[in-house]
Order: C-alpha cells, then structure tokens, then sequence
C-alpha cells in the first residue's frame, strides 16, 4: 500500500507520508515513533496510523502497489 496525497495543499505531516509503502496490514507509523517536525518539534506517534485521515481535514487516501 502507499500512501497518496491529495492535489490540494498537502500539509508538512501528509507531505512526509506521501508514497510511502508498507506492507498490507502494517502501520505507515508505529507508536513511539518521531514523524515531521511542527515549529522545530516532533510529533511523536501514540497509536498506529494505518490509513487516512492523519488529522482532521485530511483528503489522502491509500492505493494497492503491485
């Protein structure tokens, strides 16, 4: 799976996903993980994030990798 953003403006957290590939059932981040920076601090991840939306707002989606 990879991970699509969409042709809006794509925000700095979307941006540093965006075609990222994982493995079908596998998380795009891991809890304890440290992901893109927001005002020069990481936004550390507490819960799998296994598909869209990141936030709120957010119109990525997924799309199969062969």
């Amino acid at each position: 799976m990879s991970w699509e953003t969409s042709s809006e403006p794509e925000c700095q957290y979307c941006r540093a996903l965006s075609n990222k590939e994982v493995a079908p059932g596998a998380p795009f981040l891991k809890p304890g993980e440290f992901f893109a920076r927001r005002n020069g601090k990481p936004l550390i991840v507490i819960e799998p994030v296994c598909l869209p939306p990141l936030h709120f707002g957010c119109k990525c989606t997924i799309r199969a990798v062969l």
